[in-house]
């Protein structure tokens, strides 16, 4: 019996068969849609993925994704399958990466999700897009690093405590 909760392969039976069809359905949409790799940050994990949407065009919809995984697995490149979906209501899609744990502390995470979504505001108007319309989605998860993009900088250090964790879980 698994005993870490977030050791999802011991779970759930058909993991790896399930992250076998994801991975396959990502390369497939790399390979199908226009994209560009770009960096946000100088760490190596550091990029976004930016999709486009057929046709050329202004001030587009945004739509930031954050990939899941605990914080411990996968990457930008696993989840490219959602641009399909963004792209595909004429929205440029945007999947972000960042390092994972336990290779770096979760703080360094919150950095760099903040820093992917401030690449986005002041950058995504060259790509055809408008900073206004930006929304994003992340797997459950990962909604503590979709929070930290939107709440203040002091309230992300008080919430360094372990006290201030139960305002982040589901």
């Amino acid at each position: 019996m698994e005993t870490d909760p977030f050791r999802i392969r011991g779970h759930v039976p058909e993991f790896d068969a399930i992250v076998s069809e994801i991975k396959a359905r990502s390369a497939s949409t790399r390979a199908r849609l226009r994209m560009r790799e770009i960096a946000y940050g100088d760490g190596a994990s550091e990029t976004v993925d930016v999709f486009y949407p057929d046709g050329i065009s202004d001030r587009r919809p945004v739509h930031m994704f954050i990939h899941g995984g605990y914080w411990r697995m996968f990457s930008k490149r696993d989840y490219s399958y959602v641009a399909d979906t963004i792209t595909g209501t004429g929205a440029i899609a945007i999947i972000v990466d960042y390092a994972l744990m336990p290779h770096v502390r979760m703080e360094v995470l919150v950095d760099q999700v903040r820093r992917a979504k401030q690449w986005v505001l002041e950058n995504i108007a060259s790509h055809g897009g408008d900073a206004s319309r930006l929304r994003s989605a992340v797997i459950p998860p990962v909604r503590i690093l979709r929070a930290s993009c939107f709440i203040d900088r002091r309230l992300s250090r008080a919430c360094r405590q372990p006290s201030c964790w139960g305002a982040f879980t589901t």
